[in-house]
């Protein structure tokens, strides 16, 4: 048995290692655990999720994000097309990665086991 920060586990140790992340990197991983999105999309799901609880300004979420790719967190990839409606712009899509899927496995795993843990 493995015990890491207090945290018993038989198969695996949590590997701190791409840890800690912010609650807002945690909540931008997650809103991209289904589909790639631009920073919009981002932003309008973290709103819907959290019940619009929670503001982002877009000082904070473009640096989040280029923070969360030079972690390997993310990747993104420039749209295909120009959009007329937006004179000629391009948009950048985020996806996260297998080691930003791993980072939120490890904090779903964290939280779980922290639920259960009892004082010895």
């Amino acid at each position: 048995m493995l015990c890491y920060l207090g945290i018993h586990t038989m198969t695996q140790s949590v590997r701190i290692g791409s840890l800690p992340l912010s609650s807002l990197e945690e909540a931008i991983l997650t809103s991209l655990l289904l589909e790639e999105r631009y920073g919009l999309q981002i932003v309008d799901a973290l709103k819907d999720i959290t019940g619009n609880k929670i503001e982002i300004n877009w000082g904070t979420i473009y640096p989040t994000l280029r923070k969360l790719k030079k972690r390997g967190l993310i990747e993104s990839r420039l749209e295909n097309k120009r959009l007329e409606v937006r004179r000629g712009n391009v948009r950048k899509y985020y996806k996260i990665t297998p080691r930003g899927r791993h980072s939120v496995e490890e904090m779903e795993y964290i939280r779980q086991q922290l639920k259960h843990w009892k004082l010895s």
